[in-house]
């Protein structure tokens, strides 16, 4: 993995950022991938070399910090796993809260704009109960469904991710601009493969809906009529080979004949309850539902148990920054936060990345085994 400074990760960053932008890179991955099909996207982007300058994409890293936007590269270990598994992932996520979250179990619950009440008080008793037990509900943000699912999972103190069809400095629509911030403030994440000031236009969205899916180890469609961006969603999640479910709804309204249509084809499951969803799934998804949960586990000296409590499994710490965070209260050199650090390492409370990174190694809650 390379680190998200490295010379290739910045004449990248700058070709997504001021360049070509992620349309036309993502169609020059597509078009080599239908040529080569069986090229790693590693290998493929090797082939089309970034024309960037690193001078330059390093200096428009530096703008990001600067307004609090973070990124996160395919080549970087924080990468989503499943999103990286996709036919085409993005190059580059542009983020603002806890990319953790995408780390968690993930689910899409999504749905028409027009929606019904039976829709937003479906949408909303899914995504409270998802969020309730742990897992991560992925949406678009839009009017409809998606904000019902967003704010859902946000009223039941989960956390939820909003993927945008546009830069994060232009979120869309615009009267969701409070519900975004919302979503950060609550430790949750709005996420786009756009560039910050890139405004949506409507070819974007599709390219949104594959990432959707693709972070989410399954999509529940709430309502959607015939033709809908709903079910170009539901097509993606198919195609990536996730599991797609379906809530059947009155036979009378236009918002049900998708949902129908998807569950009489035989491509969705029949969404009847939370706990009849999760039956679906092996004991790998009710058991990651908590991984994020703080572990009561027994370190007996407290000095390690703050250093552990400060990490985070899925975004890595600096040494200079626990050394800050940790040094003055608990009285640590650096030479007595390096050594506690390597006991850590040996006892594998942590792992250690690349220029002096660290993060906590979840471990399992009392009962569970390791899969």
């Amino acid at each position: 993995m390379k680190t998200a400074e490295s010379a290739t990760v910045l004449n990248w960053l700058n070709e997504i950022g001021t360049g070509k932008g992620p349309v036309s890179i993502q169609s020059s991955v597509r078009k080599v991938l239908k040529e080569c099909p069986e090229w790693s996207i590693d290998r493929v982007l090797e082939q089309l070399e970034p024309k960037g300058s690193e001078e330059e994409g390093r200096a428009y890293s530096e703008e990001l910090k600067k307004s609090n936007i973070h990124y996160v590269s395919i080549f970087d270990e924080a990468y989503p796993l499943l999103l990286r598994q996709i036919e085409d992932p993005p190059l580059f996520l542009f983020y603002s809260g806890k990319l953790s979250v995408l780390h968690r179990p993930c689910v899409s619950v999504i749905g028409a704009r027009t929606c019904t009440t039976y829709g937003i008080q479906t949408a909303r008793q899914i995504a409270s109960e998802l969020a309730g037990i742990g897992f991560t509900v992925v949406s678009g943000l839009a009017l409809g469904i998606d904000a019902v699912a967003h704010e859902a999972a946000l009223n039941a103190h989960g956390r939820t991710a909003a993927v945008l069809g546009s830069g994060i400095r232009v979120i869309y629509p615009k009267q969701h601009t409070l519900l975004a911030r919302n979503i950060v403030k609550q430790h949750g994440i709005v996420v786009t493969e756009f560039p910050p000031t890139l405004a949506p236009k409507p070819y974007h969205f599709p390219m949104r809906n594959r990432i959707i899916s693709g972070l989410s180890r399954a999509t529940i469609v709430v309502e959607a009529e015939k033709k809908s961006g709903t079910l170009i969603t539901a097509q993606f999640c198919l195609d990536q080979n996730r599991e797609l479910f379906a809530v059947p709804g009155p036979v009378n309204r236009p918002t049900s004949q998708g949902t129908h249509q998807l569950i009489l084809n035989g491509e969705a499951h029949i969404f009847t309850s939370v706990k009849e969803f999760l039956s679906h799934f092996d004991n790998l998804i009710s058991s990651a539902a908590y991984q994020e949960k703080q572990v009561e586990i027994e370190i007996n000296d407290p000095i390690m148990r703050k250093i552990y409590d400060s990490l985070d499994a899925f975004e890595s710490t600096c040494f200079d920054s626990l050394l800050a965070e940790l040094g003055p209260s608990l009285g640590l050199t650096p030479g007595k936060l390096g050594a506690k650090l390597t006991e850590m390492e040996t006892r594998e409370l942590i792992t250690v990345l690349h220029g002096q990174n660290y993060l906590r190694n979840p471990i399992n809650l009392p009962g569970e085994t390791s899969s």
